[in-house]
């Protein structure tokens, strides 16, 4: 079976660093190969582990070194910036001192032949690198650029004329470069501030109980079945409260800001931070699949999908960098040959549409968007599992909405026939195994009962009926319908021990307050349909109440996907339901978004997932999908637009070859910026 390898990777400054190494693991053979410039992270997947090595060996000899805890870089970008501005900076002043005989050309090439020759060999490599690949970008550009400016000033001082000095160019390329990589690696880390900060915070060590006393350690050390210490601060695995109490913000997994009282047998999860209390907890799960690294995972695999925009970008950076080498020769030729313009001047405006032109700009414009968006959604209690969904949903004709759970809520009131403490404590385990409305309405009324805790050989859900468990005496206690259970009475959900009743759920739903807005403001964009399995004049009157014009019940779930496949073929659609029943058909849309628990998030098929079940979020998971979308075009739009401009200026000989290296730094920043300055708009949402 293949392993899914991750990496954090050093050395990777721009988007033509993470396709050569895209494309080397995927010339390797290697599978799901994702290589993000943001975080750093590279990831694949491999059968073959021996020769994870070897690989390590390679990518170092590319320039890109396999971070370890104890890997700290001496070689930085930020030192090849310092030692390179301390020379270019006063190559630059001698420059526009408008001294140009030899002695100050000799200056200048004792000034400049420690930056150039810093860029020649941290641009040259990249460029050896890619010629091998059979890729070009936005390096080779660098380099020639640079390369050429320092080879004309050789020549120049050579046979000793000092108007062919442009050591200063040559340099300023290379220098103003590293600075906007620099710079651009700044606010790159700035589009991922909440998941950094998160892991940045996240305990590291824990709290361990044995034997009456605790002691610290390291959280992957901790397994399944201890018991763990929990003070102020971030719970760092999921687990149920054994003693004491505490009350809790969840707003990491739900959104909700209104902290959340944790009593003996309830549910914690990691991420929530502690606000006041203590409490020992009976661990559930390792690190690794703990509820917020699962939400950390996909938040990695989110960004890994590529809207369609990308990958139009994607096809434009391509050709770029060989259209850009064919205009830089054209511009020499015509300058030199056709305008009778001076050979100097003709290779300096040659060298200035090299270095102006920007691929990188293409392939910043989506990634730093989608980053933004993710993050911004996540703030929200918004879960978004694949990036290009986004893109479907801000585009959506149809909205296919589920009843029960995802429209109207239950209140759910208990009646035993009996005060049975052990029976109560049967079913608190029960439904601790379902995520249905009626279960966590449940689990919240038995929270804070002092219960028996009874063992069971199993416990197993029915979808749509119930559930079945078997105690260690082999009884059978059974949670579900009246209708599946045979009991008739006037409970909505029966609960019976070998068959006899012991008591059940009465309930009546109601729809939420922030419902009516959201069908409203979808309404404005596209057509609302309601499918249900529930009676028709329950299906009648909600649909009557909120406006819905198409409202089918009593669907079996072979009519609710056909009905689902239909609306698909005609246009973009999008399914929000409970996630419990309706797995099938959040698969058979273009978007499922699910309506469900942090704890169930993963298990459900939908592309989206409202953590805490707020209905009136998705109006805010539409807006941030439509304003992401926005970001992505007019990143885009300027990315072009630049390119447009600023090619035809250099090569017309108005933007000399150092204002090009940092106009053409200066449009990646701006496309970042761009993207980071949306973290406020969607915070205001």
């Amino acid at each position: 079976m293949a392993k899914q390898i991750e990496w954090n990777v050093d050395g990777m400054t721009c988007t033509g660093c993470t396709g050569k190494v895209s494309k080397y693991l995927e010339g390797l053979g290697f599978k799901e190969v994702f290589v993000d410039l943001i975080s750093g992270t590279v990831r694949f997947k491999t059968d073959d582990t021996e020769m994870l090595d070897e690989l390590r060996d390679s990518l170092s000899q590319m320039g890109y070194r396999v971070k370890s805890d104890d890997y700290k870089p001496w070689w930085t970008l930020e030192k090849k910036l310092l030692i390179s501005a301390l020379f270019t900076i006063p190559l630059i002043i001698l420059h526009f001192l408008g001294m140009h005989d030899m002695r100050a050309y000799t200056l200048s090439l004792v000034l400049a032949i420690v930056p150039i020759s810093i860029g020649l060999w941290h641009y040259g490599r990249s460029t050896w690198r890619s010629l091998r690949q059979r890729t070009v970008d936005m390096d080779i550009l660098i380099f020639v650029g640079g390369f050429a400016a320092f080879v004309y000033s050789m020549i120049g001082y050579l046979i000793r004329e000092p108007n062919y000095n442009f050591f200063e160019t040559s340099a300023s390329i290379f220098t103003i470069v590293f600075f906007g990589h620099w710079v651009e690696q700044l606010a790159l880390r700035k589009t991922q501030d909440f998941i950094r900060q998160l892991k940045d915070e996240f305990p590291k060590t824990v709290e361990l109980l044995t034997g009456g006393k605790t002691k610290s350690l390291d959280i992957n050390r901790i397994g399944i079945g201890d018991i763990i210490s929990l003070r102020q601060g971030i719970i760092p695995l999921d687990g149920k409260v054994l003693s004491g109490e505490l009350l809790v913000s969840e707003a990491i997994l739900t959104g909700e800001s209104a902290p959340v009282r944790k009593l003996k047998g309830m549910e914690v999860y990691s991420g929530s931070e502690i606000l006041s209390g203590e409490a020992t907890a009976l661990v559930h799960s390792l690190s690794a699949q703990s509820t917020i690294q699962q939400i950390l995972d996909l938040v990695k695999k989110a960004e890994a999908k590529k809207p369609s925009l990308h990958r139009l970008a994607d096809r434009v950076s391509a050709i770029f960098v060989p259209t850009v080498m064919i205009l830089s020769l054209l511009t020499f030729l015509l300058s030199y040959f056709a305008l009778d313009i001076s050979f100097a001047q003709a290779a300096m405006r040659s060298i200035a549409v090299l270095v102006i032109s920007c691929p990188c700009a293409l392939g910043l414009a989506t990634p730093a968007a989608v980053a933004v968006g993710i993050n911004g959604a996540l703030k929200k209690g918004i879960l978004i599992k694949r990036a290009d969904v986004m893109e479907q949903l801000s585009k959506a004709k149809y909205y296919i909405l589920d009843k029960t759970g995802t429209l109207t809520q239950a209140k759910v009131e208990l009646r035993m026939l009996h005060d049975d403490p052990n029976a109560l404590g049967v079913l608190r385990q029960m439904v601790e195994k379902s995520s249905h409305p009626i279960a966590s309405a449940l689990r919240k009324i038995l929270a804070d009962r002092q219960l028996p805790e009874p063992e069971f050989q199993r416990i197993e859900e029915i979808k749509g009926s119930g559930l079945i468990a078997t105690d260690h005496q082999g009884i059978e206690w059974k949670f579900g319908a009246s209708s599946w259970l045979g009991i008739k009475s006037d409970y909505r959900s029966a609960f019976t021990r070998e068959g006899e009743l012991l008591g059940g759920v009465v309930s009546a739903e109601y729809i939420p307050d922030d419902v009516p807005a959201v069908i409203r403001y979808i309404s404005e964009g596209a057509e609302v349909a309601l499918l249900s399995g529930d009676r028709q004049d329950k299906i009648d009157q909600v649909a009557k109440e909120l406006h819905i014009p198409t409202a089918l019940a009593e669907l079996s779930p072979k009519q609710k996907l056909d009905y689902i496949a239909d609306y698909v073929r005609r246009d973009i659609t999008v399914m929000v339901g409970d996630g419990i029943n309706d797995s099938a058909a959040l698969s058979a849309a273009h978007v499922g978004v699910s309506m469900n628990d942090s704890n169930k998030m993963v298990a459900q098929a939908a592309d989206v997932i409202l953590l805490g079940s707020s209905f009136g979020k998705l109006r805010s998971l539409i807006d941030i999908s439509r304003t992401t979308l926005k970001n992505i075009r007019q990143n885009i739009f300027w990315a072009f637009a630049y390119n447009i401009i600023a090619i035809p200026l250099a090569a017309a000989g108005q933007i000399s070859p150092m204002w090009a290296a940092l106009f053409m730094s200066f449009s990646d920043i701006v496309i970042i910026l761009n993207a980071i300055r949306y973290k406020w708009v969607y915070d205001k949402m």
